[in-house]
């Protein structure tokens, strides 16, 4: 397999499946005709049930296949934006909101493909190679919720944190992209449009990376790991346990997270919130959005472990409480530095800097400490409360502080 993701755009949860998401088709020679459905599946200018045979077919499997509808992208939308975490929105960049409408998706619960149509148009799609791609997406997710060989290993994440649930949206993503694209060069081999989901998720913003990140990645890493995709269940017995695994292909044994452990000295004042895990494709989708891709890649790579603890400020009684520290542990000293001045120079491009290590981007103060040779820790938030963070680090312990005055 040399393409990944043909036709498949920005990305986002719908109806308890992600789908592929536009802004609406833009017509060309080879447009699709107009039309406006009044019966569902007959209305679309594809043979869908032999794009669902064929997908089958790849996947030796013998699954039922789902109904099919059409739906006006007027009742279709998501801000996934809204959906993030505050810390996490601050973090990419995100504010305010940002609508995007689904080409496709798939309903787990009705065994359902549902296809958006923009003035009777399947929705960023305008040739029938790009739509049954889509399809071939939509219906590879059917048969992993169908099929008991597939199902019964995508119950949900292990680890709930970012970096599982995201872990784990690669395997899910990524196997219907490979289904997806092995259907394309089989049957569609005029759609060539070799890496063009690698340079969607390069040329997009943090958060639009963030999302498409698992798409893209996971589908690489099961064209690493597999030669067809009757062989999914392969990886769904011993799948990745990171998105560092992920992006590197790596075994499940391979690489796991350093030991990292962050303790915060409870004060009057301050106290701790949630605690979680970003991810080495965290790291890569921030700084990308920013640097080249090469460099972003670079410094995400020795990534070991990290940590995000919300700190509350009791005094400050706010709402929407954004004070946080970002603890990362690098596998080594050289890697600590190649992220430290990879987000200098990302903070630079992004907001004003105020000092040494310090900057303020979206309203809120960053700063940069260099807890020992091998952590990095990032605080985020109100002025008073960035200036008064301490942070050390003994091996994979980090002990974080809030200075009195």
């Amino acid at each position: 397999m040399n393409r990944f993701a043909l036709a498949l755009a920005a990305l986002l949860v719908v109806a308890g499946c992600s789908a592929p998401t536009t802004q609406g088709p833009t017509p060309n020679d080879r447009a699709l005709e107009t039309r406006t459905p009044t019966s569902g599946p007959n209305a679309l200018p594809v043979n869908e049930s032999r794009i669902f045979d064929r997908v089958t077919g790849l996947m030796e499997t013998d699954a039922a296949r789902p109904s099919l509808r059409t739906v006006p992208a007027t009742e279709v939308g998501v801000d996934y934006v809204g959906q993030l975490d505050p810390s996490y929105r601050l973090l990419l960049g995100a504010e305010g909101s940002e609508n995007r409408t689904p080409q496709a998706y798939y309903d787990r619960e009705a065994n359902r493909v549902t296809v958006v149509l923009h003035d009777g148009v399947p929705a960023g799609e305008t040739t029938e190679t790009g739509l049954a791609v889509v399809l071939a997406h939509e219906y590879g997710h059917a048969v992993q919720f169908s099929d008991p060989s597939l199902r019964e290993s995508l119950t949900g994440p292990s680890d709930h944190s970012t970096d599982g649930r995201r872990t784990y949206r690669a395997l899910v993503e990524g196997g219907a992209v490979f289904v997806a694209d092995e259907y394309a060069d089989r049957y569609r081999p005029s759609a060539d449009a070799t890496g063009e989901m690698a340079r969607e998720y390069r040329n997009e913003s943090a958060t639009g990376r963030f999302v498409r990140g698992p798409y893209w990645f996971g589908g690489r890493y099961f064209d690493r790991r597999l030669d067809s995709p009757a062989n999914l269940s392969r990886v769904y017995r011993t799948p990745p346990n990171t998105t560092e695994q992920v992006i590197h292909g790596y075994a499940p044994r391979a690489e796991p997270p350093a030991r990292l452990r962050v303790s915060v000295e409870k004060s009057d004042d301050f106290g701790v919130g949630n605690e979680d895990t970003a991810g080495e494709l965290f790291v890569r989708d921030l700084l990308g959005a920013r640097l080249t891709e090469s460099r972003a890649a670079a410094a995400a790579a020795g990534w070991g472990n990290d940590r995000l603890v919300t700190l509350w400020n009791y005094d400050a009684n706010e709402s929407g409480q954004r004070n946080f520290v970002w603890a990362l542990r690098w596998d080594d000293e050289r890697n600590a530095t190649q992220f430290s001045r990879a987000f200098a120079d990302y903070a630079d491009a992004r907001g004003e800097r105020l000092g040494d290590r310090r900057w303020r981007m979206a309203d809120e103060q960053f700063r940069l400490v260099r807890a020992s040779d091998r952590s990095v820790v990032l605080v985020v938030g109100a002025p008073e409360t960035v200036r008064k963070v301490r942070a050390t680090a003994d091996g994979g312990n980090v002990s974080v502080s809030v200075a009195s005055e």
